[in-house]
């Protein structure tokens, strides 16, 4: 349908972004409660040039989709903590049917369970560790990021070992080594930064050193939002670090938390 008339493509395409952008604004206002903060944030996030695919290549709206049910999980879940509010049985529903939307977008996703997890173990971790309270708190506070684990389980084992794997083929085989993260890393952080991919600031000593920096803001500061922000910048990352290539478009979540954390 896309391929065949380019018009509507444009037209849901900017219908999405538009979204996306009050997505970044809201996921902005939950987290620092600062309506400045989320207008820059969400600024920031409506055009970036160096994703200007999410833009005019038709093949990015599972991207542009898939930030749009990641948010809307992530958002709607930030809401109702941020209210002290428990998820029941249907909240429990809506949100992994949500994230489940974002899954079937593109494999970004899949680190949805581990930002909501890191949220709960940095703002409603048990006052003292032991069996006994980590069990308690996974039946409770942890309970939804763990649902959605099992959900991320699932999808992962059948996209690695389902008869039609794309992990099969080159192009798509993860390479789990230190090299690969560092170079993925420093092409990322110089799409994000309006940098030249081959001759660009970030290398791996600046991609090190970036890290470290901001990793010693939050720690001189104690502020759980700037350990939460730094996690969320290199966690969301993670599906296409190891993927041979990748980056542009496919960096749209992860550019909400550089947005954020600016």
């Amino acid at each position: 349908f896309f391929g065949l008339n380019p018009f509507p493509y444009h037209v849901v395409t900017t219908c999405l972004l538009l979204g996306n952008t009050f997505l970044a604004y809201r996921f902005g206002l939950l987290l620092t409660g600062s309506e400045l903060t989320a207008g820059l944030c969400s600024f920031l996030v409506a055009y970036h040039s160096e994703l200007a695919q999410l833009v005019y290549m038709p093949s990015f709206i599972y991207d542009v989709l898939c930030f749009t049910f990641y948010f809307l999980a992530l958002n709607y879940y930030l809401s109702l903590r941020r209210r002290g509010f428990r998820m029941g049985r249907r909240q429990m529903a809506a949100f992994v049917l949500l994230y489940i939307g974002a899954l079937d977008s593109k494999e970004m996703a899949v680190t949805l369970p581990g930002v909501v997890l890191l949220y709960e173990a940095m703002w409603h971790a048990p006052a003292r560790w032991s069996a006994r309270s980590a069990a308690a708190w996974a039946r409770t506070e942890a309970f939804p990021a763990l649902a959605a684990g099992l959900v991320t389980l699932v999808f992962v084992l059948g996209k690695t070992f389902g008869a039609e794997s794309l992990v099969r083929t080159e192009a798509y085989r993860p390479v789990f080594t230190w090299d690969r993260y560092l170079e993925s890393t420093a092409r990322f952080l110089n799409t994000l930064f309006y940098q030249p991919l081959d001759q660009g600031f970030f290398g791996s000593g600046r991609v090190l050193l970036a890290a470290a920096l901001l990793l010693g803001i939050a720690w001189r500061t104690r502020q759980k939002l700037l350990f939460f922000l730094w996690c969320f910048i290199f966690l969301t990352p993670l599906p296409i670090t190891f993927v041979p290539g990748r980056g542009g478009g496919s960096l749209y979540i992860p550019l909400v938390g550089w947005a954020v954390l600016l």
